[in-house]
């Protein structure tokens, strides 16, 4: 209902199934939105259920008011054609459209022209450091790769972290590294990175002001930043917001999260932040938010190192041949 409200007043539903009695695995809901000359009908499928057994009770149901094109939404993606066969099967004549919630969510929920607000200004003479890992059983450093690497086949990808943080003292390029990868991540449009950065809130958040504003989730933190960003003609409803994150097609990335609690103070309610990203991440596992910060806030959180969703790395610093090649990008055309 969260995902069809957003574009959809009109809606009811027709129909919810959940069977897990004798080893059954079925659970679906049926709605159909009315528009102004016609109806869409919309078979949700839920996660881990037995696909074939699911169609055939929704067969069973509503054999005489199945439509002539029916709208299915599904956590995953199938073999194409299998949901159409299994109607065929029944002597059921249908035209099935195939939706991923997150591709229904990406494409019909979100605001085009909010998509392509998406470039930020840069350090055009930016070179990437390698990041590493602790060894907490003996605090040794584990080297793993260039930052932009590790996070795009390593965290992006992963099925166990919601949540990278990347920690480095002041002056290190945590700025200017979430900046690139955030115009790394837009260079697609399959999905968009948001970029929350703690000097613009900084630089435009009044003193007086701040003991209005309340942090305990991380829409809160979007809608607070959305006051300062006036070249963003668009904004996103917490739904709209929220979907996109949970469906992984919005990644925030936070830049100086260390700088916003210290503006906040005791407004900025790290554990519910951090679990309110948790709970996002439960409903389809597919959420991610990268954030950078001093070392501080790790000092004073220790719970953040034992929470499994939180992925945490360290930059390394330029060593010599990262700087060689800052040196020869930076100064390369003088003489």
């Amino acid at each position: 209902d969260d995902i069809l409200a957003i574009n959809y007043k009109n809606r009811e539903q027709i129909e919810t199934v959940t069977d897990y009695s004798n080893k059954n695995e079925i659970k679906y809901e049926y709605w159909k939105i009315n528009n102004l000359n016609f109806s869409t009908f919309i078979l949700v499928l839920f996660h881990g259920v037995n696909l074939r057994d699911t169609i055939e009770r929704f067969i069973r149901n509503n054999k005489k008011n199945i439509p002539n094109r029916l709208v299915i939404l599904r956590t995953t993606s199938g073999k194409s054609g299998y949901i159409e066969d299994i109607f065929n099967g029944h002597k059921v004549i249908v035209s099935v459209t195939e939706y991923t919630i997150e591709q229904f969510v990406w494409e019909e929920c979100i605001d085009q022209e909010w998509k392509k607000e998406n470039q930020v200004i840069e350090d055009e003479f930016f070179i990437d450091q390698r990041v590493y890992k602790l060894n907490k059983e003996d605090d040794t450093k584990d080297l793993v790769e260039l930052s932009l690497n590790y996070i795009k086949y390593n965290f992006l990808v992963s099925e166990e972290n919601s949540i990278l943080m990347v920690f480095a003292s002041g002056g290190m390029g945590k700025s200017t590294l979430s900046q690139v990868l955030t115009n790394k991540i837009n260079e697609k449009n399959e999905q968009k990175a948001l970029l929350i950065q703690s000097e613009i809130i900084r630089n435009n958040v009044k003193k007086d002001a701040i003991k209005n504003f309340e942090i305990n989730n991380l829409y809160e933190l979007y809608s607070i930043y959305l006051k300062f960003i006036s070249e963003n003609k668009s904004a996103l409803s917490q739904k709209q917001f929220e979907l996109g994150v949970l469906t992984g097609r919005i990644i925030v990335v936070i830049d100086g999260l260390d700088e916003i609690i210290s503006l906040f103070h005791e407004n900025f309610h790290l554990e519910k932040f951090v679990k309110s990203l948790d709970e996002l991440n439960t409903q389809l596992g597919k959420t991610k938010v990268i954030i950078t910060s001093r070392l501080n806030i790790l000092h004073n959180n220790n719970y953040l190192v034992q929470n499994d969703d939180v992925d945490i790395v360290y930059l390394q610093g330029f060593e010599e041949d990262i700087w060689k090649k800052y040196v020869v990008s930076r100064f390369g055309k003088y003489q």
